[in-house]
């Protein structure tokens, strides 16, 4: 089945609304936290759009079509998530360098 173009630009703008919520309100989301992230960026998506209003009308009606659009939305958190996770503890150490300021000593005497 192809995919609507409407269904697209509602499941992009969705993907917009989460990396907001993500960065702006919680970082590490609990999964209550993320559900609630993924069905108010599906609410909010459909609600920009004009042409949408029929999908926006089926997701406040029918919680299994909510859950279904959920599903395909949602894996987006633990993306960005994981890689939120691996960029910080790349970039972070807890371990000092062995050359870091005033805990450098030189062993040439």
């Amino acid at each position: 089945m192809v995919q609507q173009p409407v269904m697209r630009t509602v499941i992009q703008d969705s993907f917009e609304w989460i990396q907001k919520a993500l960065i702006f309100k919680n970082a590490f989301p609990d999964t209550f936290v993320a559900t609630k992230f993924t069905w108010d960026s599906l609410l909010t998506a459909t609600e920009s759009h004009d042409r949408a209003t029929d999908i926006h009308d089926r997701l406040v009606c029918d919680t299994e079509y909510m859950k279904n659009m959920a599903r395909l939305v949602s894996f987006l958190i633990l993306i960005i998530m994981l890689l939120t996770f691996i960029s910080a503890s790349c970039t972070y150490s807890a371990f000092p360098s062995r050359n870091q300021g005033a805990l450098h000593r030189n062993h040439a005497s």
